[in-house]
């Protein structure tokens, strides 16, 4: 699978920008946090006030997954491989 990292950034901070108490300034980001198991695993970062993070966590975290849905962004499926001796 190819992973476009700089469409799927574009994207999430776009969606994170459409939930109503993620704060302009400073501005959402979306950084490269690790490359491990064979994926690249994205911090997404939106900035709210206090009061208003937990709302901001879980609803920002499903409207990500809903865009990168809408536009082809697909998640990595881990794979292991077993060797029986």
């Amino acid at each position: 699978m190819d992973i476009d990292i700089e469409k799927a950034r574009q994207v999430a901070v776009a969606a994170m920008k459409t939930h109503p108490k993620v704060l302009d300034t400073p501005s959402p980001e979306v950084s490269v946090l690790e490359i491990a198991n064979g994926m690249v695993v994205l911090a997404i970062r939106p900035y709210t006030t206090q009061a208003d993070y937990w709302d901001v966590l879980f609803g920002v975290q499903e409207l990500v997954k809903n865009a990168w849905d809408a536009n082809g962004i697909e998640a990595p499926i881990p794979h292991r491989v077993i060797i029986n001796k």
